[in-house]
């Protein structure tokens, strides 16, 4: 078979000089070509793929016509259908590949290549019709093929089918503390994969603050002093989330304080913690006392 061309190649050696042969083909689904040569052999073209031909081949030697030879043929397998993927739940990288069932097929090979080039993967599959893409790249537009196979042919390639990948984490992120304010803004590099991007901070304490924006910077406000946070920024396209970003530590803590731990005897809570700031005066009220006359100033 040339695969390739659907063309069945039948070849013989000549035993009766001048003799004409004449090859017959009958395919499973009723689908017949012939073809003739007088010597070495010809072609059958157009043959249906997936399909058994039994072949007879007849000698005309313009005295009688024999039949000499009964033979059979396999075409080459249909190319696969209905082509499909799915990503795994994000932020996974791995994706399934499915078809419909092609005649004539053993096994079949799916192959993923990005519209630049750049990455590729590869899947195989025998008596399914599925398999699993692994080792695809984040941020990226595949084009996703399935070609059938036996024992001596590949299909044509399926239609494509198109698979984008979930973003990639967000990189180089920074961060701007305003103490006075209680604004904190942070910065990354450009993604253009991203149609958005979610910050999430969190602060020792467990407190949370969350901003959405859709370019590289995003501003959480009215932090409280004295929190020690975490930040970590997601992307986020078509409503597939990245890994989260590497996480990036701060303090709402202006420069010059130090920390204290209030008494209880000066407090109901042993455990708060307080900041003390030189040149800073400071007054404690407790409930059902009176507030004190004076208030002490840090040194």
């Amino acid at each position: 078979m040339d695969c390739s061309s659907d063309t069945g190649l039948v070849s013989w050696e000549q035993e009766e000089r001048g003799a004409l042969y004449r090859v017959h083909a009958h395919g499973a689904d009723g689908h017949a070509v012939e073809c003739s040569g007088a010597a070495g052999g010809c072609q059958l073209p157009g043959m249906h793929c997936g399909q058994h031909y039994n072949l007879t081949v007849t000698v005309l030697d313009g005295h009688c016509d024999n039949v000499k030879y009964d033979l059979a043929l396999q075409s080459a397998p249909c190319r696969p259908t209905n082509v499909r993927t799915s990503l795994q739940q994000c932020p996974s990288t791995l994706a399934t590949v499915t078809w419909e069932h092609a005649s004539g097929a053993a096994s079949y090979a799916a192959a993923a290549v990005t519209a630049g080039g750049d990455g590729a993967d590869s899947c195989n599959a025998t008596a399914a019709t599925s398999c699993q893409l692994q080792q695809l790249l984040c941020g990226k537009t595949y084009n996703v093929s399935v070609v059938s196979r036996d024992e001596g042919c590949d299909s044509a390639e399926s239609e494509p089918a198109h698979l984008t990948t979930a973003p990639c984490a967000p990189q180089n992120v920074t961060l701007d503390m305003q103490c006075e304010t209680g604004n904190l803004t942070a910065s990354w590099a450009h993604n253009p994969d991203a149609d958005s991007f979610e910050t999430t901070v969190v602060s020792h304490t467990g407190a949370q603050w969350f901003c959405m924006s859709t370019s590289c910077h995003c501003s959480v406000e009215n932090i409280d002093c004295g929190h020690h946070l975490t930040v970590t920024v997601v992307a986020v396209t078509g409503g597939c989330e990245s890994e989260p970003s590497a996480p990036v530590a701060i303090s709402s803590v202006p420069p010059g304080g130090s920390r204290g731990i209030a008494r209880p005897d000066e407090m109901y809570n042993p455990s708060s913690e307080f900041w003390v700031y030189p040149g800073v005066s400071y007054q404690l009220d407790l409930p059902g006392k009176p507030p004190r006359e004076g208030a002490q100033e840090a040194s």
